[in-house]
């Protein structure tokens, strides 16, 4: 009889993909080797791209084994003989602060805190498959020359309303002169669409979100990370911020701008 790990981090597209490795060890090393990690309608694609080896992701509106159980609200995790609970998106209410750096603002860290898992080599336990057909067709759209060098920037972060909210940064300025392509949602083509336009821009230019896990995925030097806690918007605006909830865990070669 099947037993499942369910898992509760519906949204926030970095902390789905940084936290594969805890889904792959608990399948590995447990006997609840079918994952079910539901995610928001918005990112209903995921399932087309990491989903498989025993491991789904529905739309939270499906229906899922032990939908009850993740509906719950329970914040920490729940044991029996069919099924193990891993409430990843409430970990802060258990952990505040990550134990490894001492920081709040490590929400990737405290989740795999949370379950006693190191994070360190993320990288490892995370696979996508690519559509060059769609990504083509998004070069076309972009109406982009990839012989022309041309800067991306995405100056947003946080998952797309009604199921989140995004917050914008306008001060990210390439120094040079070349084209600058702004990364924006496009019907019909999903963030893993962009890797050939990520892999043949003359730099990326990115709040720190999501999208940067996919920039180290693919082995990408020329990347400009900007915090979203100095942009105008953060009340804690005022506070440098150190990185140090990302720097260990991300190219060293990255430029990391406050």
């Amino acid at each position: 009889m099947k037993k499942y790990c369910i898992i509760k981090q519906p949204a926030g597209f970095g902390d789905i993909l940084f936290c594969q490795k805890i889904a792959k060890v608990l399948q590995e090393n447990t006997e609840y080797t079918e994952v079910i990690w539901p995610v928001a309608p918005v990112y209903s694609y995921i399932q087309e791209y990491m989903g498989g080896n025993g491991i789904h992701f529905p739309s939270e509106d499906d229906d899922f084994p032990f939908k009850e159980v993740w509906q719950s609200g329970h914040y920490q995790c729940l044991k029996s003989d069919d099924f193990i609970f891993i409430p990843l998106q409430s970990s802060d209410m258990t952990i505040p602060q990550c134990t490894c750096h001492g920081s709040r603002r490590a929400h990737g860290h405290i989740k795999y805190n949370f379950v006693n898992i190191d994070y360190h080599d993320w990288k490892d336990y995370v696979s996508f498959k690519r559509f060059e057909d769609r990504e083509n067709s998004l070069v076309q759209h972009l109406e982009l020359d990839l012989n022309e060098p041309f800067n991306l920037i995405n100056n947003s972060c946080g998952t797309l309303p009604p199921y989140g909210y995004c917050e914008y940064r306008e001060n990210i300025k390439p120094d040079n002169n070349y084209k600058n392509v702004y990364m924006k949602p496009i019907e019909g083509y999903s963030l893993f669409d962009w890797c050939k336009v990520f892999e043949h821009a003359y730099e990326i230019h990115t709040m720190e979100t999501g999208v940067w896990y996919v920039l180290d995925k693919l082995g990408l030097e020329n990347v400009y990370i900007y915090s979203k806690y100095t942009s105008d918007w953060n009340p804690e605006k005022h506070l440098p911020d150190d990185f140090s909830y990302m720097k260990d865990n991300c190219n060293p070669n990255w430029k990391l701008i406050n």
